[in-house]
């Protein structure tokens, strides 16, 4: 292919013949596809594939909440994370939506009494810093938020990021902190992660050791599908945050994992 700027000399009318502008609840967005290096036969092209692969069909299904998740048997329906409030959204005759925006109201809630000062450690200090125990997409997504919003998040309240199963990682990120000052977030989808539980056993015993057993459930926020698991472990039930089986983790940063970067 030519160079861009030889393409767009000899097509004057490039952007608009590539492009395509949608609405969607009242915003408009620009899909470009003008400045890739394809002509106009190789777009109509592409544009053709995906009608005879039935893409759009493909897609309805998933908004839909259709079963395309066909190694684990059920819908993959991230995108409900985003729908608008009074939206519906059906799982099996359940409107999903309803239950998302409870959680959202529920992060939203706690987020807001944290930074407000409102939801304070065991001995009565501000939660100064949260940290996040996940793996995969219960770290990678909550992480490059944090990173992108760098130049926009409150300083009153840091974040740190636990993964690696090796104990070394997050006895260094606890020795910076301040047990009375900090919440430790654990998020694991089924909550049998062992990378995730081995490194929240040491956060729990970390926080017990200074503050005493019956704090840790204060200093404590679980994100998980599987809430008896969690209460199990002794994490108060009341500070369960609940995500879906029909979220893949890599999408997830949407729901409650997200949590740290809500507050």
């Amino acid at each position: 292919m030519a160079p861009l700027a030889e393409l767009f000399a000899s097509e004057p009318s490039r952007t608009q013949a590539m492009s395509i502008e949608l609405n969607v609840d009242g915003q408009s967005i620009l899909i470009d596809a003008s400045k890739q290096n394809v002509d106009k036969e190789v777009f109509c092209e592409l544009a053709g594939l995906a009608m005879r692969a039935a893409v759009a069909d493909a897609r309805d299904a998933m908004l839909s909440g259709a079963v395309v998740n066909t190694s684990e048997v059920q819908p993959a329906l991230h995108t409900a994370l985003r729908a608008p409030r009074g939206s519906r959204v059906d799982v099996n005759g359940v409107n999903v939506v309803d239950e998302v925006w409870s959680v959202r109201d529920k992060v939203s809630a706690l987020a807001h009494d944290v930074r407000e000062g409102r939801r304070v450690g065991a001995t009565g200090k501000r939660i100064t810093d949260v940290v996040n125990i996940g793996i995969g997409g219960s770290d990678l997504g909550p992480a490059l938020v944090y990173s992108a919003l760098s130049t926009t998040r409150d300083p009153q309240v840091r974040v740190s990021f636990v993964s690696n199963v090796d104990p070394t990682n997050v006895t260094h990120v606890l020795a910076a902190l301040d047990p009375a000052s900090t919440l430790v977030v654990v998020c694991s989808k089924s909550f049998s992660t062992a990378e995730t539980l081995a490194n929240a056993r040491i956060a729990q015993q970390w926080l017990a050791d200074a503050l005493g057993r019956e704090a840790v459930a204060h200093h404590t926020v679980a994100v998980t599908v599987d809430a008896s698991k969690v209460t199990a472990s002794g994490i108060a039930a009341s500070t369960v945050l609940s995500m879906w089986s029909w979220v893949g983790g890599r999408y997830s940063v949407s729901s409650a994992v997200n949590v740290c970067n809500a507050i």
